[in-house]
């Protein structure tokens, strides 16, 4: 059995109403599919958060989807409809160590790949 990273991802964003935040990326995190994608939470601050296992020592790429809530749907993947990726160029990045670690990406939509700060383990 393959050790396992728990990473907890974080964005910021505040929706309007029916929006959130899917986290979307290779493989593990739905094949770049939102309604594959790791569904987050959000706090009372708008802070948008999700635990994922990942394999350990690993280079993990991604991105945020903003989506909106489709009347009536309820499932436990991700339903409704895309509004958009984040749209800078390129994808974020993690490399996955530790027993746990936390990647606080600050604003969705908002390129922070060099900030060595944003990384937690």
């Amino acid at each position: 059995m393959p050790y396992k990273t728990r990473v907890r991802f974080s964005v910021h964003y505040k929706p309007q109403e029916g929006e959130r935040v899917v986290l979307v990326g290779e493989s593990l995190l739905g094949g770049w599919d939102p309604f594959r994608g790791i569904e987050l939470t959000a706090d009372a601050d708008s802070n948008w958060h999700g635990v994922v296992p990942l394999p350990i020592e690993k280079h993990f790429e991604y991105k945020y989807v903003l989506m909106r809530d489709v009347d009536g749907e309820i499932s436990s993947q991700p339903t409704g409809e895309v509004i958009r990726y984040e749209s800078f160029d390129g994808n974020r990045a993690v490399d996955s160590s530790g027993y746990q670690m936390t990647v606080d990406d600050g604003e969705f939509d908002a390129e922070n790949a060099s900030d060595p700060t944003r990384v937690k383990i």
